[in-house]
């Protein structure tokens, strides 16, 4: 993958910096090509542009052809972000990549944007005494100093504002449990009718996680653990209690007890219970692991311009 991630920088004329991406300037515009590794599109190509407000609407029905397989475009206040998927890795579609950046180049000439010698935040004429090459993340962007501290104070006023938001934790976790309870009487429903899917644990952990955060809570990781262990004893318990329910009027016994023991000697319930069972853990154990992963993306501070 990244080989073919230096293929396009070498296309373009690009230098590596020190993060392993990649930055320059290609026919008059600023670009970084850079990877994530995880994600969706992991390639990454930023083209430092001003685009004013009024005409973003109008540059980004002009780019729509972008949108096709493989590929997604952004407009942000950087200018023009793209995505490409890992397919998109292909050594021929790579080395279509200069012709299909200059059709994009073209369309934003169209439109009067300009290039490398303008802030891409303010639009400001750039000189050396003004501004500089800034780094963020993975990418370099130059742009004047006014801008920069402007871009930087927003990153931090939007830190404090989730760090001073309000949380009623206590009425997000109620919400947590309606989200957790009718996953709970679906899976008791579904089983009614002789079905039994995992259907039910997406419901409690993913929907109890957005109703906690819908009812005032405010998501942390001790949240999402406690979700999951509140998930686990209510699901897990209805489970349970389906199979004993299942053993005690399908199995002949003297007692409730007999039958129980009776139906979990038999090699097939015994199979059936355990799969169930291991399924139920196995998928609750991914999908904590997916919402931690993802919550720890939405709780990353940015980092600020350097």
């Amino acid at each position: 993958m990244k080989d073919k991630l230096l293929l396009a920088a070498e296309l373009l004329h690009l230098e590596k910096i020190d993060n392993g991406a990649y930055y320059g300037v290609y026919n008059g515009f600023e670009f970084n090509v850079f990877y994530l590794r995880g994600a969706s599109y992991p390639f990454r190509i930023l083209i430092s542009s001003h685009i004013e407000r009024d005409q973003s609407e109008a540059v980004f029905e002009k780019l729509s052809f972008i949108n096709q397989s493989g590929k997604r475009f952004n407009l942000t206040e950087a200018g023009v972000t793209l995505f490409l998927a890992g397919s998109y890795a292909k050594s021929p579609r790579v080395e279509a990549l200069p012709s299909f950046l200059e059709h994009i180049l073209q369309s934003l000439t169209l439109f009067g944007i300009q290039g490398k010698d303008y802030c891409p935040f303010s639009g400001e004429l750039m000189t050396e005494e003004n501004s500089k090459v800034f780094s963020s993340g993975p990418m370099r962007i130059r742009m004047t100093y006014a801008s920069a501290e402007r871009v930087n104070n927003e990153l931090d006023n939007s830190v404090k504002e989730f760090q001073n938001r309000p949380s009623n934790d206590l009425k997000g976790f109620g919400g947590a449990l309606l989200a957790i309870l009718g996953a709970t009487v679906l899976e008791i429903f579904l089983a009614y009718i002789g079905f039994i899917s995992g259907f039910s644990t997406l419901i409690a952990v993913f929907g109890g996680l957005r109703l906690f955060t819908r009812f005032g809570g405010k998501p942390s990781y001790h949240i999402v653990l406690a979700i999951a262990l509140v998930t686990f004893v209510m699901l897990g318990g209805a489970l349970l209690g389906i199979y004993l329910n299942s053993a005690i009027t399908g199995f002949e016994g003297g007692t409730p007890m007999d039958s129980v023991k009776t139906a979990f000697l038999d090699s097939k319930f015994q199979l059936a219970f355990f799969v169930d069972i291991g399924f139920f853990v196995g998928l609750l154990i991914v999908t904590t692991v997916v919402l931690l992963l993802s919550l720890r993306k939405r709780l990353q501070v940015p980092e600020k311009l350097q």
